[in-house]
């Protein structure tokens, strides 16, 4: 990553790899980041991680140049940037249907284009530890089928007993 900074380079990052430290000392790099915002964070503005919104509202902070923006969509979105200042701006959807929302965001959209997606739809389902729990709770019982007709009864006669069985209306 060394190579990267001090050039004045945009990153668009997930959520994982962020703090409202790192974006501060990205600015001293002159490297520029816009990303999401976990709400667990320490350092998170807590004006904005506990500010309850209605659809379309939005909330924003800025310390020492880095902006942390919270809009309410269909669910909460926090982000964090220090090449943004927020504004509203309109944006139209698939359906051609007008909407406000901040810059940060549909910024932040356009460059990932569709990285986060694989995400997103995971994160809606919880099923695969619920699998797990019910995997878990099952216990097979052994069961051993013996050839009668061959010599030392094995598990599995692949020959006469096979194709006899099999013959059978």
């Amino acid at each position: 990553m060394e190579k990267f900074l001090r050039k004045g380079y945009h990153l668009y990052t997930d959520n994982f790899h962020n703090s409202f430290e790192l974006i501060k000392h990205m600015i001293n790099q002159k490297t520029y980041i816009c990303d999401t915002l976990r709400t667990d964070r320490k350092s998170n503005l807590k004006e904005c991680t506990k500010a309850k919104l209605k659809q379309g509202d939005v909330i924003s902070r800025s310390r020492e140049g880095v902006v942390v923006a919270k809009w309410k969509d269909k669910r909460d979105v926090l982000m964090i940037s220090n090449l943004h200042s927020l504004h509203m701006i309109e944006v139209t959807n698939r359906r051609g249907e007008k909407k406000m929302k901040p810059n940060i965001i549909k910024d932040y959209n356009q460059c990932m284009s569709g990285v986060d997606r694989a995400e997103q739809m995971v994160s809606y389902y919880d099923c695969l530890r619920k699998t797990c729990r019910v995997c878990s709770k099952i216990k097979r019982k052994e069961t051993r089928y013996e050839d009668v007709v061959c010599e030392n009864r094995p598990p599995l006669c692949i020959g006469e007993c096979f194709r006899m069985y099999h013959s059978k209306e």
